[in-house]
C-alpha cells in the first residue's frame, strides 16, 4: 500500500494536499477527514460549496452521505427526511430530480434557505479536480450506483465505501475489484473474520472510537487501513481541552483516519499549532 508520488499529505499546508484511503498504513499522523463535509460543527453539513472550503482550509478528506431521487439520481443529505436540514418535507425518493433540486438546505445557525440541495455529481466533479479524498456513506444507495459514479471521472481510487451491514458490505465487494470498502468491525474475531473473507480485496477497517485499546492493536497487525471516529465523546473532550484530548487518545488507539465534527481543531492538534 504505496502513496503515488507526488501525494504525500502534508498537515498543517494552507491548502490539502490529496491523500487516498489505502495510502501508506500504518501512519504515524491520522488523515483527518471531515465528518458530513463540514470544516467545524455548526457549518452547513452534506454542503459542496462547504467541503470546497474544507478542503481549502488543508482538510484532505471528507465523510458525506447519499441519498436518491424518486428518478435515481444521487443527493447529499444524512437523515431519512428532509425536514432537519432543508426546506422540504418527507423522504427524497418522493421528489423528482426537478423538484428536489429546488429543494434549499438551511443555513444552520439562521435556519433560513442558503443553498441548493448538493448532487453527488457535482462533488465527483470537484474531487477529480482537486485530489479530494471521498469517505461514501452509502445510506440507502446501491454500492454499484456510488461506483459507477466513481469511475465515469476517474476518482475511484480517491473514495472508500462506508458498509456498517453485512449486506452493504457483501454488495460494496461485488460492485468493483478495486474499490476501497470499509467494513465495520467490534471485536478480534470480526477482524479476522473480515480480513479473510476480503480475500486481498482493497480493505479498511473501521473499529468504533469506544472499542478497546487490544481491538485497535489487534486491527493493527492485519496491516490494513484503521478508521475510528472521533464524535461524541471524543470530540467534547477535545473542544474542552484545545485538542489535546486527540493526541492522548491517539497514543493508544492507532488510527490512519480519523473522523471528526471538528476538522479544523483536529487539524491543528496533529499539527502541533
Amino acid at each position: 500500500m504505496i502513496i503515488p508520488s507526488g501525494l504525500l499529505l502534508v498537515v498543517g499546508a494552507v491548502v490539502a494536499q490529496p491523500v487516498y484511503p489505502l495510502a501508506s498504513a500504518p501512519r504515524a499522523v491520522p488523515v483527518v477527514c471531515s465528518h458530513r463535509g463540514r470544516l467545524n460543527a455548526g457549518d452547513m453539513e452534506n454542503s459542496v460549496s462547504v467541503i470546497r472550503h474544507t478542503f481549502a482550509a488543508g482538510i484532505p478528506m471528507v465523510e458525506f452521505d447519499l441519498v436518491d431521487s424518486k428518478d435515481g439520481h444521487t443527493f447529499l443529505l444524512h437523515d431519512p427526511t428532509l425536514d432537519r436540514t432543508t426546506n422540504g418535507t418527507g423522504v427524497p425518493a418522493n421528489y423528482s430530480d426537478d423538484a428536489l433540486s429546488k429543494v434549499m438546505q438551511l443555513d444552520p445557525t439562521t435556519r433560513k434557505p442558503a443553498e441548493p440541495i448538493s448532487r453527488f455529481s457535482d462533488l465527483v466533479t470537484f474531487a477529480q479536480g482537486s485530489g479530494l479524498a471521498l469517505m461514501v456513506d452509502l445510506k440507502k444507495v446501491a454500492p454499484s450506483e456510488a461506483v459507477a459514479q466513481l469511475k465515469a471521472k476517474g476518482v475511484l481510487t480517491h473514495a472508500v465505501l462506508l458498509t456498517f451491514d453485512d449486506a452493504t458490505s457483501e454488495a460494496a465487494f461485488k460492485a468493483d475489484p478495486d474499490v476501497v470498502v470499509s467494513v465495520l468491525v467490534r471485536s478480534d474475531e470480526e477482524v479476522d473474520r473480515v480480513v479473510a473473507e476480503a480475500a486481498g480485496h482493497p480493505l479498511a477497517l473501521y473499529v468504533p472510537h469506544g472499542g478497546a485499546e487490544e481491538l485497535f492493536h489487534h486491527a493493527r497487525l492485519t496491516g490494513k487501513t484503521i478508521i475510528t471516529d472521533a464524535m461524541g465523546d471524543l470530540d467534547g473532550r477535545a473542544e474542552k481541552d484545545g485538542g489535546e484530548a486527540y493526541k492522548v487518545y491517539l497514543k493508544t488507539h492507532p488510527a490512519d483516519i480519523l473522523v471528526t465534527d471538528h476538522a479544523e481543531m483536529l487539524k491543528a492538534a496533529l499539527s502541533g499549532r
